[in-house]
């Protein structure tokens, strides 16, 4: 057999030849590497884009929520959680009543059992905005431009009819998703276990949800960031949190406003975002016994009708306002969620009694949503997109005085 001898390379040589043939593909790599990372990081802002407006859809939440309800027997993600169940909220809460019997009419009006929409008209509010209410934008600003959905506003004032399918006690109705029975009674007759120390830090009020916005009217325009949403923080919700703020002080609380923004440009992971924002806080100010994180509903069906939770106080339209608390249901450690829930309790009961009408059903889920911060947390739902901004004021403010009223005898 013919034996054939190497020929050897010099490494001088051998060295050339490699770095000589490296220089192109490293430069291709390189080029190739770049071109995927400006493609994909387009392509997941777009996938990102496209999943959030998605979620926006009844219909989609819809089976999102079905997904959820069958398959997530087992802890998940708490940003998992928060994307189907708070991206529409009033959706989750509509099909948490009766998941395969949700109907919509020929018409395209939605009524959920036990939970009828009352449309006394279609037309939007007359009444001057009070004094504490947005001023009107001055001439030099952006001309109003009028939204093209805003002929599917409807009115719908949202209250049980029975007590079929509720947890509840005199006028407090809890749709109890959580997994466990709960006193409503007990709870609401229970001293809470605050502590709000005299002359020190003793309420924070936070927004995971921050650019969430209202319907806009002529006096009160803004540029959209999102769906449903902007960072003009004069009409988000945390504008909301200004007012409830002002009311608390005057009432002689010590109130701090974390008025940042979690859920934009990125919305994932708001709650993990708002909650390292909340322990800093609570660290830095250890006095903090309260914890209020303000949010707004969405109420939409699939005829495209955006509906705004109104009620009336004093002949002025008023956003229904509707508590989320949260348990250790999903396996996330919660011990004290029963003090959280008597608080909402008796917070629910306060404003019920005064206002009928104004607080739609409690929603109790197996979700944290940061409530384990104090056991004097709470998330607030103020109105829904549909309202308008001097509607949720008006909301915040009876909020604001009849929780001062609440919590009064709890500081030392």
């Amino acid at each position: 057999m013919h034996k054939t001898t190497p020929i050897p390379l010099r490494r001088k040589s051998s060295r050339r030849f490699r770095l000589t043939a490296l220089r192109p593909i490293a430069a291709l790599s390189l080029l190739t590497a770049a071109l995927y990372l400006l493609l994909n990081t387009s392509l997941l802002a777009t996938i990102g884009r496209a999943a959030h407006a998605a979620t926006q859809q009844p219909a989609i939440a819809r089976q999102a929520l079905a997904y959820q309800s069958a398959l997530f027997d087992e802890p998940v993600d708490p940003d998992v959680c928060d994307a189907i169940t708070l991206q529409s909220a009033s959706v989750a809460s509509w099909l948490e009543l009766a998941p395969t019997a949700v109907t919509t009419p020929a018409d395209g009006a939605w009524t959920p059992p036990n939970l009828p929409v009352r449309l006394p008209s279609a037309t939007s509010e007359t009444t001057a905005p009070q004094s504490s209410d947005p001023p009107a934008q001055p001439a030099v600003a952006t001309p109003f431009v009028p939204n093209l959905n805003a002929d599917k506003i409807r009115e719908g004032t949202f209250v049980p009819t029975s007590t079929e399918g509720y947890t509840y006690y005199k006028d407090v109705y809890i749709k109890n998703i959580s997994g466990y029975k709960v006193d409503v009674k007990k709870l609401s007759e229970q001293r809470l276990k605050l502590s709000l120390a005299a002359g020190k830090p003793q309420i924070l009020i936070v927004h995971t949800h921050g650019s969430e916005s209202y319907f806009p009217d002529q006096e009160n325009w803004y540029e959209p960031t999102d769906v449903e949403r902007t960072e003009d923080k004069n009409f988000n919700v945390i504008r909301i949190g200004d007012e409830l703020e002002k009311v608390f002080t005057a009432r002689g609380f010590v109130v701090l406003h974390d008025r940042n923004i979690y859920d934009y440009p990125t919305y994932t992971g708001s709650y993990n975002r708002s909650l390292d924002s909340i322990t800093r806080y609570i660290n830095d100010n250890p006095s903090i016994a309260m914890v209020i994180d303000l949010h707004r509903d969405s109420i939409n069906n699939d005829a495209g009708n955006i509906y705004k939770a109104v009620t009336s106080v004093d002949g002025q339209k008023v956003a229904q306002l509707m508590l989320v608390m949260g348990s250790d249901g999903n396996g996330q450690p919660f011990p004290n969620w029963r003090d959280n829930l008597a608080l909402a309790v008796q917070l629910n009961q306060a404003l019920a009694e005064k206002y009928p009408q104004l607080m739609r059903p409690m929603s109790l889920r197996k979700g944290r949503y940061n409530e384990h911060a104090t056991t004097g947390s709470i998330l607030l739902e103020v109105g829904a997109f549909g309202n308008s901004l001097p509607e949720a004021l008006r909301a915040i403010r009876l909020f604001g005085n009849t929780a001062a009223d609440l919590l009064q005898p709890y500081v030392d």
